[in-house]
């Protein structure tokens, strides 16, 4: 095990999200992507390796004035300055339905309840399907995950954490690519 994660960055008082962007130039000869389902597993095909990508349901969801978002920090390495954040999310079971793993897993992650129907919104981001709100009220941050094992805490995070705080890679997507988007399409819900 390394202790690379623990190193101190440079701050950085410029845009921070250059450096989640590729440059054509560097990725010039690089290989071609292959995408294909596998049932309900994506595949992506990259050279000669595969990555596989079960279904996931997930949730994400703004404070009522959309400056914070709710976010969970994994328990998956020893040292906390090494751990992830991201959006509470798990694996479908088999059979389960996008929508009822989002609601069950963030009952899991946050210990709130939510009635998440099959027609609500949502956004993708490799093969997980984030439900997307917004609160009516705000709350003090009264989430306490039930499952310790998975996830150590539950925080409202401001969107300029970006480049602050160790964050997983659908977390990255959605706060360069598809904040926008996730805005324009969030529902009210009340906790």
């Amino acid at each position: 095990m390394t202790n690379s994660c623990l190193r101190s960055l440079p701050v950085q008082t410029e845009d921070v999200f250059k450096n989640f962007h590729s440059s054509p130039k560097k990725y010039k000869n690089r290989s071609r992507r292959e995408r294909y389902y596998e049932g309900n597993v994506l595949c992506i095909k990259i050279g000669e390796n595969i990555y596989k990508y079960p279904p996931k349901g997930g949730v994400i969801i703004f404070n009522q004035s959309m400056t914070k978002i709710l976010m969970v920090r994994n328990n998956y390495h020893p040292w906390v300055q090494c751990q992830k954040w991201g959006f509470p999310k798990g694996h479908c079971n088999e059979d389960e339905k996008y929508y009822e793993c989002a609601s069950r897993e963030f009952k899991e992650e946050t210990g709130f309840t939510i009635n998440i129907t099959s027609d609500a919104r949502f956004i993708t981001i490799n093969n997980s399907r984030y439900y997307v709100y917004r609160m009516k009220n705000e709350i003090v941050n009264q989430a306490m995950p039930q499952d310790t094992n998975e996830i150590n805490k539950v925080e409202w995070q401001p969107f300029n954490v970006v480049g602050e705080i160790k964050m997983n890679k659908e977390a990255i997507v959605l706060f360069t690519k598809k904040l926008e988007l996730a805005k324009r399409i969030a529902t009210d819900i009340e906790l």
